[in-house]
């Protein structure tokens, strides 16, 4: 659980208005897994799929465009310059929370033969260059993963200790 006014904090972010709820416990960029508790970020960058997270119960919506209208002002509303930027910074904060987990960098070869040895007695996880593709994986993440990424400089971002 992460509370709002550390979120806008963590993102860079300016909150856009004083939200009844005060924290959140997932994140999808997907409205359609939003559900209580989510932070979802605006990665569509659709309004159809804002009104669906916030219809489905998302608590905060992430965002970076001029043209939002706050729909629900129960929920937090957090804009920032930079939707991939204030992703990493998600992910880096919440990768930081976990003890002992493991995050390797590689290049496209060894992704390819890893992808093989994918029944290990720990999980691994593959980051790509898609950021936002990652975010749901921060409600699953323990140290029972091990993270994998040919993106060196993307890794160092959200994982300093890689």
């Amino acid at each position: 659980m992460i509370q709002i006014k550390f979120l806008v904090e963590i993102l860079r972010g300016v909150s856009q208005n004083k939200p009844s709820i005060s924290s959140v416990n997932n994140f999808h960029i997907n409205p359609k897994k939003a559900i209580s508790g989510t932070l979802y970020f605006d990665y569509s960058k659709k309004n159809q799929d804002i009104m669906v997270a916030v219809e489905n119960g998302a608590y905060c919506i992430v965002y970076d465009r001029d043209d939002i209208e706050i729909i629900d002002t129960e929920i937090a509303w957090i804009k920032v310059d930079n939707l991939q930027q204030s992703a990493i910074r998600l992910m880096r904060f919440v990768l930081s929370l976990q003890e002992d987990i493991e995050v390797y960098s590689y290049d496209l070869i060894t992704h390819e033969i890893l992808q093989l040895y994918k029944n290990l007695s720990k999980k691994i996880y593959f980051i790509d260059d898609d950021i936002f593709s990652h975010i749901e994986f921060l409600n699953i993440v323990s140290k029972d993963y091990i993270i994998f990424s040919h993106h060196n400089k993307l890794l160092l971002e959200i994982y300093p200790k890689a």
